[in-house]
């Protein structure tokens, strides 16, 4: 009964974590804006001596890297993530805003994916209705960083608070400028979206086994490299291994069998 209660217990965590995930988008926000109350106000957001900043943040700062590369097995990077936040802070800070005042007018959609995503035939194109209060606020951040210089370099005022107004201005360009550059849509040319892994296989046939490894996986199909050459049977099986011994079995089509001058081959199934 205990050991019930406390996984019960443990569920209702991890739903209200799913729950106020979303509501990252508002915090965001404030970290992108934070800056510009110094560089155009002279309003120090931070009240800490450079020092004592430091030593709370850059502890914290590697020990959320290390913690999070080692969990994600280096597929993710905490900078991505950011960039993530960043692009879909304001879309996500105002849909969180109304759902909460009407939360049954909104209505859960799956967000499209291959080809199903693709709106434009095959042309890229840029979502600017999505983009534009991101390249305003861009905008307000280089104005910023001009007007704090010049401030700077005639009246003087602290260097330290300057300096990490600065770094902070900087990085949420970087932030803004690649939030712009992911909202350009390129065409998708697959049906199913199809991401770079490197997953240990084996390649089963007529009692003869081969060892492989994946070099990306989609919904269907997967790319497989072996250490040999040789004529394959169209139809095999595809067993696949986690790092954490997990085992997936599946019947496969060989849709190519491509030989390369290493000796090796690569496989489209």
């Amino acid at each position: 009964s205990f050991a019930l209660k406390h996984i019960e217990s443990e569920e209702r965590l991890h739903y209200l974590a799913s729950l106020l995930y979303f509501f990252h988008a508002w915090p965001r926000l404030v970290y992108l804006f934070a800056p510009l109350s110094f560089l155009i106000f002279s309003f120090n957001p931070i009240v800490a001596k450079p020092i004592v900043l430091v030593m709370y943040f850059l502890p914290h700062y590697l020990l959320a890297h290390i913690t999070f590369g080692f969990i994600s097995r280096e597929y993710r990077h905490p900078f991505w993530s950011d960039v993530y936040e960043t692009a879909s802070a304001f879309m996500l800070g105002k849909t969180i805003f109304a759902t909460l005042f009407s939360p049954h007018r909104l209505i859960f959609k799956v967000t499209p994916k291959g080809r199903e995503a693709q709106n434009s035939g095959t042309a890229e194109r840029i979502r600017w209705h999505e983009v534009l209060p991101h390249m305003v606020l861009l905008g307000l951040l280089i104005a910023g960083i001009i007007v704090a210089t010049y401030r700077m370099a005639t009246t003087g005022m602290r260097v330290d608070a300057y300096f990490i107004s600065m770094f902070w201005t900087v990085f949420n360009v970087i932030l803004l400028g690649n939030a712009i550059e992911v909202a350009r849509e390129r065409p998708q040319q697959r049906g199913n979206y199809r991401i770079s892994r490197g997953i240990r296989c084996r390649l089963s046939f007529w009692g003869q086994t081969h060892e492989g490894l994946t070099e990306d996986l989609s919904q269907c199909g997967t790319s497989v490299s072996i250490e040999t050459q040789e004529h394959l049977p169209r139809r095999l099986t595809v067993e696949l291994f986690s790092d954490f011994g997990e085992r997936t079995e599946l019947e496969g089509e060989i849709s190519r069998n491509d030989w390369k001058e290493d000796g090796t081959s690569n496989l489209g199934i």
